[in-house]
């Protein structure tokens, strides 16, 4: 299998995908670890394939986030324990390994259970027959200061769990609490283990014929195939009659049980499993009733014969030489049916002692080796260890956390060369080691792996598992759409448990990044605003979820310095005790995790020239933080960083954040304070007399309509949304009037994306807009803008939660929004600081039509050319132009040449004509769209707009 890891050649054959009776009538599908829930469709199609006589020793099984990847390797070791014991073999050595502790304290964790006493009422099936196992799994490790919360094997002389229960003085312990929960299980009376296997291997058998029998009767009700006679008419009712009884006979043993119907109709109640067709139907009977039962009855079998094997034992069970140490290890995998251990520690616990060396590698013994995470696992860390093993399931995805490679690029080739591998960057085998995963430098083991493969789906090789169960369907949407490219099947609905939040949302945090001593960088603002929101929301969040805080939410951030100040500042709460097992980290503290809530704090701000969350280009960090939530994601952060007209990942989270404006979480509680957050943002002194704070809709109202009335010179308007709702509400627009005849500046900053919907305006965002321009209001719309501030000449500043040209004015529907309100001679300095970060932001486009004139916007077609309009958008347009009165033919002959191109040239603008410019404007400054469109010379339109033309 080592070789065949490392073999360097294209195009290896392929086989066919499994068809539909090879999938569901898998009549090497005998186990199931879970009664709970049958295989999804693409779990039991990997499952075909993995189990096809003819599949690679490698196989790859690629898992993206959320997809069952524990389920199928479940039903793996489950079907191979049930193998391993109808065909009378030994037990087989199985190994879980990946490339650190987390991941492997991640497999532990999913083969705990809970042991049971013998004087229970009731001894259950799924449960360990052997004093004090809560466990299927067997921890290699040194690491000592573990052995309280795992089984382990702290080394090959068997210090831990071997020494202490692989005891030979413990066999009649052992017999006697086995045969006592035996007995009363199956109601019989048994003397010794060795009948006891005996009868579950003849149970074992009958569930196999059942198990087979289901199958091929759902098959054949199903396919309604004939085979051989000589009348078509009697072959047919015979063929009938014969489905049709062992159907029913198979149905009809099967709903004798209590416990399977129960499980059956618990599942249909949902929409997935009702109404199957008869095989995928039979198929999830079984998983969940006669499969369940061959596992646990191939796990007490191996129990048994961990007695007898044990009471055979005689002299030091801790020597080290290959017979002694195999058998230990097979009498083990009897009680701990996988072995689980880091790549690092594995090659350590496969050797033994033989003539006198005391390291000899214990080649080809694993009988399967199993790799989580592969796509984490550098290829020089990992590929040895293949050298053990006989076959090789690797289950990962080169989409979440990758390697961390200890080479660079340049030293990985330099290796190469110096071992006469390649001689030049440009060699076609140096291009097939990069693309396949072989380098150190970049490579990963789930790269390898996939090359090897016997199938590939979807044009990738390996099997591919699709159904999504963790996150809401509309936060696996981002990685979905933007990762996985539509291959997910979203199957969690859309209902969170808490409705008062969004199952995605954002609160703008108006703070800066620093680099601290090491040089990773924090966020004092977006630390301390997360913290006082958890603060708040504690109480609700348990009620909602039903657990303590540190198991419903997470927070994830890209930098160590922000991880730090997070967990100074949540150790510095009232109620810290309540926190302090809280998950808080880089994603790598999320890896194989989930969560009800996940918030992310990406620290940066708009002056960083990079953003770590997406280094390189690769959505990687933000697919694994997004897909850890299973409710709800939130982004803490300014967020001014996300620009959703950029193909990125951040780029394209912020298209996904912003598509509705629900999203936005109220950041209220950032200013509810005496020393409100933000003021340490705006640079304000603390307790300073200059700072007060708006609480209610009446403050901001009559704030913002003094604002116009008593406004010297300038007043500005920051918005995110605009709505001609709130603007008619509160009646500003004669407001703004009144100001700019007494000579004030009135500007708004808006932004160029919130307000859309499918990429075109809203209609009351539009019908705000143009109000404003017809209003002689400077309306600069912006490439990423959140502030919600109002600005009074240099004597007043309002900065907070409230949407000043868009909130809701009526009562009973507006949000509950806080501002902090600086006036002079504090304002002054802040004021200056908003204007230089709104200068910074990227500017899509200026409207302005001043007072007495009839220009819409001066210099209009000399910005940064912009489209946001769809084609439908731009036909209607172009529909509504035709309809317009054409000029009368009764002109010069030059005039009539020139309308022969530009129909309307020198007609009169009519108020219709002069509505469409200004719709054109909102999508696009492509001066051609405006010729094709209106019908008229570029000259025209430019002195129409602009004013002026060239």
């Amino acid at each position: 299998m080592y070789d065949k890891l490392l073999e360097c050649k294209e195009d290896l054959p392929l086989l066919p995908l499994p068809d539909r009776r090879e999938i569901y009538a898998n009549k090497r599908h005998l186990a199931q670890m879970s009664s709970d829930f049958p295989l999804s469709v693409s779990q039991r199609e990997t499952l075909a394939m993995y189990t096809h006589p003819r599949g690679s020793r490698i196989f790859a099984v690629n898992g993206p986030p959320g997809t069952g990847k524990t389920t199928f390797l479940q039903t793996v070791i489950a079907n191979r324990l049930v193998h391993s014991v109808l065909t009378d073999g030994e037990p087989e050595l199985i190994v879980a390994s990946s490339v650190n502790n987390q991941a492997i304290t991640n497999i532990l964790k999913d083969f705990e259970m809970e042991a049971v006493e013998t004087d229970s009422a009731e001894v259950g099936l799924a449960a360990r027959w052997l004093p004090e196992l809560d466990t299927l799994g067997l921890y290699l490790s040194g690491k000592e200061e573990l052995t309280e919360r795992y089984a382990m094997m702290l080394n090959t002389r068997g210090k831990g769990f071997p020494e202490t229960y692989d005891n030979p003085e413990r066999v009649d312990e052992y017999r006697t609490y086995y045969l006592e929960l035996f007995n009363r299980y199956f109601h019989t009376s048994y003397k010794d283990e060795t009948e006891c296997q005996h009868y579950l291997r003849g149970q074992m058998a009958l569930l196999r014929d059942w198990i087979e029998t289901g199958m091929e009767a759902a098959a054949q009700k199903e396919s309604g195939g004939v085979n051989g006679g000589k009348n078509l008419l009697v072959r047919m009712m015979q063929h009938f009659r014969k489905t049709s009884s062992a159907y029913e006979e198979t149905m009809a043993r099967w709903e004798e049980n209590e416990d399977f119907r129960a499980r059956y109709t618990r599942l249909t109640e949902g929409e997935e499993y009702r109404n199957l067709p008869c095989m995928e139907d039979m198929a999830v009977r079984l998983d969940i009733s006669y499969r369940y039962q061959m596992f646990w009855y191939a796990i007490h079998y191996r129990e048994a014969e961990f007695i007898r094997r044990l009471s055979r034992c005689s002299g030091n069970l801790n020597r080290s030489d290959r017979a002694v140490y195999l058998e230990r290890l097979r009498r083990l995998a009897c009680v701990m049916p996988v072995f689980i251990s880091t790549f690092h520690s594995l090659p350590r616990y496969m050797t033994c002692s033989s003539e006198g060396n005391p390291s000899v590698p214990l080649y080809n013994t694993i009988d399967l080796l199993i790799v989580d995470e592969s796509g984490q696992v550098s290829p020089e860390l990992a590929v040895p260890s293949f050298s053990l093993a006989r076959q090789a399931i690797l289950v990962g995805d080169i989409e979440q956390i990758e390697p961390i490679w200890p080479v660079t690029g340049q030293y990985s080739f330099i290796n190469l060369r110096r071992s006469g591998v390649v001689t030049s960057l440009k060699a076609p085998l140096y291009a097939f080691l990069t693309e396949h995963g072989f380098l150190s430098s970049s490579g990963s083991l789930m790269k390898m792996a996939r090359k090897s493969g016997s199938y590939q789906v979807d044009g990738e090789r390996g099997a591919f598992l699709r159904e999504h169960r963790r996150c809401l369907d509309s936060i696996i949407a981002y990685c979905n759409d933007y990762v996985y490219h539509g291959q997910l099947l979203p199957l969690k609905g859309d209902r969170p448990k808490y409705a008062d939040l969004p199952s995605k949302g954002y609160v703008h945090v108006n703070g800066y990044s620093q680099k601290g001593k090491t040089g990773s960088r924090f966020n004092e603002s977006e630390a301390a605003a997360i913290v006082k929101w958890l603060s708040r929301e504690k109480r609700k969040l348990e009620e909602a979820y039903g657990k303590p805080i540190p198991q419903v939410a997470a927070i994830v951030t890209p930098f160590k310095a922000q991880e730090r100040l997070l967990r100074k500042l949540l150790s510095g709460l009232p109620d810290a005790a309540d926190f302090v097992t809280m998950t808080v980290g880089t994603v790598h503290s999320l890896q194989g995790a989930q969560y009800p809530l996940v918030i992310f704090s990406p620290v940066n701000s708009p002056d960083d020239t990079s953003y770590f969350m997406e280094a390189g280009g690769k959505y990687n960090m933000l697919n694994v933080a997004v897909s850890r939530a299973q409710y709800h994601f939130l982004v803490f952060g300014h967020m001014n960083i996300f620009h959703p007209d950029r193909d990125t990942p951040s780029g394209n989270l912020a298209k996904w954040l912003f598509d509705s404006q629900q999203s936005e979480i109220s950041s209220h509680f950032l200013y509810q304070d005496e020393e409100p957050l933000l003021s340490q943002s705006l640079d304000v002194p603390r307790q300073s007399a200059a700072v007060c704070r708006l609480s209610t809709l009446e403050a901001h109202t009559d704030i913002l309509r003094q604002a116009l009335q008593t406004a010297r010179r300038k007043v500005v308007i920051v918005s995110p949304f605009l709505s001609i709702r709130a603007l008619e509400s509160d009646h500003l627009l004669p407001l703004i009037q009144e100001a700019v005849e007494r000579g004030v500046e009135v500007v708004v900053y808006t932004d160029h994306y919130l307000d859309k919907k499918n990429g075109l305006w809203k209609e009351e965002s539009l019908q705000a807009r143009r109000a404003l321009v017809e209003h002689h209001v400077s309306l600069r719309v912006l490439k990423g803008i959140h502030n919600k501030t109002l600005v009074v000449d240099d004597r007043l500043l309002v900065e907070g939660s409230f949407n000043w040209l868009s909130a809701r004015r009526n009562k009973d529907d507006a949000r509950h929004e806080c501002s902090i309100l600086v006036q002079a001679p504090a304002a002054a300095a802040c004021i200056d600081q908003l204007m230089q970060e709104l200068e910074a932001i990227d500017r899509e486009a200026l409207f302005y039509c001043p007072p007495k004139q009839k220009i819409l916007c001066a210099d209009f077609f000399c910005q940064p050319l912009y489209h946001n309009y769809w084609n439908s958008v731009l036909t209607h347009l172009r529909e509504r132009a035709s309809r317009l009165n054409l000029p009368e033919d009764s002109n010069p002959e030059p005039l009539q040449e020139i309308r022969k191109k530009y129909p309307r040239h020198r007609a009169a603008w009519t108020d219709e004509e002069v509505q469409l410019v200004w719709e054109l404007m909102n999508y696009t400054n492509d001066l051609h769209v405006f010729t094709d469109c209106l019908q008229r010379s570029e000259r025209s339109i430019r002195y129409k707009v602009e004013g002026t033309a060239p």
